[in-house]
């Protein structure tokens, strides 16, 4: 699954200048923040401790993994060694 940037090193994280408001998120958890994109767009981490099958975990974290492939996360790319990185939003 895709490994999001943590919250603290997320440009795009609104919540990283108030800890609090990261551990109560829906765009991202303590570990990784991949604002604005929910869960299960995003294809996180944290898919598989929600109640979906491992079929649906696998589903979710290749449709998002293509996504990234295609720059459609805005704002969110794939290195070259498949690690997620937050890049510059184009705001035009």
């Amino acid at each position: 699954m895709p490994l999001y940037p943590p919250a603290d090193r997320n440009p795009h994280c609104l919540c990283r200048l108030e800890g609090n408001f990261v551990a109560m998120c829906y765009y991202g958890h303590l570990k990784e923040c991949h604002f604005p994109y929910p869960c299960r767009l995003a294809g996180c981490t944290h898919l598989s401790r929600y109640d979906f099958t491992a079929e649906e975990v696998d589903d979710m974290d290749a449709a998002a993994r293509v996504q990234l492939n295609r720059g459609y996360l805005t704002g969110y790319a794939l290195d070259p060694t498949g690690v997620v990185v937050a890049v510059e939003r184009d705001v035009s």
